[in-house]
């Protein structure tokens, strides 16, 4: 070591034979960034605080020119330059490299002298190729200026101009199409409301794999024409997606009337949850406004206080006034035969209410303290009957007396039976009964109201076509049509037009296993990163943080 050096407060390790003995960790260090040390020779170790700078001469006695492939071994002279490398630990790593200048023997090349290439650098390159991996996957998670900022702590000097070039050099090469037999396409907003774009996802792999600027049926029918074995695609119902298969399917009828191939047609597949969205939007409101109402009546005038006292009125009538058998009233009522036994065999002091049930059990004191009292006097009768004080609204039908409480008890009862909560809760159930196959139904509420003609019309067709879709019911997809279109509302009618003009899409779907749930989560995917980038950047860039992340491993 140098004088000078020791007053720089530096240590170079460095031999008369121009070749530096390493140790491992030195070693290792360097092969992170140096693909193969066997062509260089490393002439110095230069530490300098926590910067660490190495020397290397190439040891090459031939290259092959890159313009036209023919090997030279005539030296012409030297090329020298400085890359900044990934960081060892706390230091930060210059590489100044030395490589041989070749003289091209071809007559022909348009380049006299070329230097000799390397895998661990580009040719113009001021950074290794793992730094530049390094900065494009910080550049995928975060915006170029965090990115910038975060690479300069390690001692890598990028502007956030940079950053992006480095995306835009190393990822931005178009997708691989072939070999991509499945596709699903969907729309996100580049400017809400205002302008979209579509994202092309593979569905076997679970990958975006590009983004298009447009959800124009011909930007995306040419697109999706790319893909040489592509099969199946997979969409929601937007009119312009729809326009676009047809479009496809006729650009290769075009194509394999040109070429003389066999390309097949594109399968498209309607995704199952768009399509109950659409039958919920044409079915459900008219059905929701008309039952927020029947809530409210039905918490006033007390429908759905005891439905086991309805049935067993309803059965003891049908036995024991007409006569009917078990089995007949079982069919007549859709109970079971068990249900239907028990019910003949109960009194009706089994399915009493609780307000029934005090009285008859206080019938004895409530006549007593009226012959007492000569009277309908409220306070007094509650204070002679047992319990009375905490039940008083039970004895509403003893005076006129009770009449102001009996209001608003009333009043509080329609209020809970008409909370927001309440009616949410209602509104959920009924949604479930309509659009549901099998669904049993848990509310009083909703049961009552399904009894309606209309409504259980309405909840006969939507829960039918959602088996349909699940696989659960064979029946065919036009007889459902034929039927809705003959006995449903104006909404369903037009629903099942608009099933029937797009017949085969939705036809697949039942015998599909394909669905739209990757894409929506690719269109959340999308979202999230423009509120990184802030909505500034370009298309190209948003695919490539879309699209390429994913492959990227650093």
């Amino acid at each position: 070591m140098t004088k000078a050096n020791r007053c720089k407060g530096s240590k170079n390790s460095s031999n008369r034979k121009g070749k530096v003995r390493l140790s491992a960790s030195e070693t290792l260090l360097l092969t992170s960034f140096i693909a193969s040390l066997s062509s260089y020779n490393v002439n110095s170790v230069t530490i300098e605080g926590n910067r660490v700078t190495y020397k290397l001469e190439s040891r090459t006695a031939s290259a092959t020119c890159p313009h036209c492939g023919t090997p030279s071994v005539h030296l012409f002279g030297f090329t020298d330059k400085t890359l900044t490398a990934l960081p060892g630990g706390s230091c930060h790593v210059r590489v100044m490299v030395r490589q041989h200048r070749y003289r091209c023997m071809c007559e022909g090349c348009k380049a006299r002298t070329f230097t000799e290439p390397s895998e661990a650098f580009a040719l113009y390159g001021r950074r290794t190729h793992t730094c530049d991996d390094l900065i494009c996957a910080c550049c995928l998670k975060m915006s170029s200026v965090s990115c910038s900022e975060l690479v300069g702590t390690m001692g890598i000097e990028a502007c956030p101009n940079t950053c992006t070039s480095s995306l835009f050099r190393r990822l931005g090469s178009p997708p691989s199409r072939s070999g991509v037999k499945v596709v699903g396409i969907d729309d996100f907003a580049k400017r809400k409301g205002h302008s979209y774009g579509t994202v092309i996802v593979d569905q076997e792999a679970g990958v975006p794999l590009e983004l298009v600027d447009s959800r124009d049926m011909a930007e995306v029918a040419a697109r999706l024409l790319l893909y040489p074995d592509l099969e199946e695609v997979t969409r929601d119902r937007g009119k312009c997606y729809i326009a676009a298969i047809r479009e496809l399917n006729r650009l290769i009828a075009e194509q394999n009337a040109a070429t003389g191939g066999k390309r097949p047609f594109v399968r498209d597949i309607a995704d199952k949850f768009h399509v109950m969205e659409n039958l919920s939007d044409a079915g459900y409101p008219d059905l929701q406004k008309e039952f927020a109402a029947f809530i409210r009546e039905a918490a006033e005038a007390g429908a759905a206080a005891n439905r086991k006292q309805a049935e067993w009125e309803k059965v003891t009538a049908m036995h024991a006034k007409e006569g009917m058998k078990i089995g007949d009233i079982a069919k007549a009522t859709g109970m079971s035969s068990k249900k239907v036994r028990k019910y003949t065999q109960a009194s009706q002091r089994d399915y009493m209410p609780k307000s029934q049930h005090y009285l008859l059990r206080n019938a004895e004191h409530i006549t007593s303290a009226v012959h007492d009292l000569r009277g309908f006097d409220a306070k007094g009768i509650v204070r002679m009957v047992p319990n009375g004080k905490a039940n008083a609204g039970l004895l509403r039908e003893l005076s006129e007396f009770l009449g102001a409480k009996l209001e608003k008890m009333k009043e509080k009862a329609v209020k809970s039976g008409c909370s927001h909560e309440a009616v949410k809760k209602e509104c959920a159930e009924l949604w479930q009964t309509i659009f549901k196959h099998g669904h049993e139904v848990k509310s009083e509420v909703v049961d009552s109201f399904c009894q309606k003609e209309h409504v259980a019309v309405a909840r006969y067709l939507c829960s039918t076509f959602q088996g349909i879709l699940a696989g659960e019911i064979s029946m065919p997809l036009h007889r459902w049509i034929d039927t809705a279109v003959a006995i449903g509302n104006k909404s369903i009618a037009s629903f099942a037009l608009g099933v029937r003009k797009d017949y085969d899409a939705i036809n697949n779907a039942i015998t599909s296993k394909w669905n739209n749930g990757r894409l929506e989560g690719t269109v959340c995917k999308i979202k999230c990163i423009k509120r990184i980038m802030y909505g500034r950047a370009s298309l190209r860039l948003l695919g490539i943080k879309c699209t390429k992340g994913v492959h990227l491993n650093i």
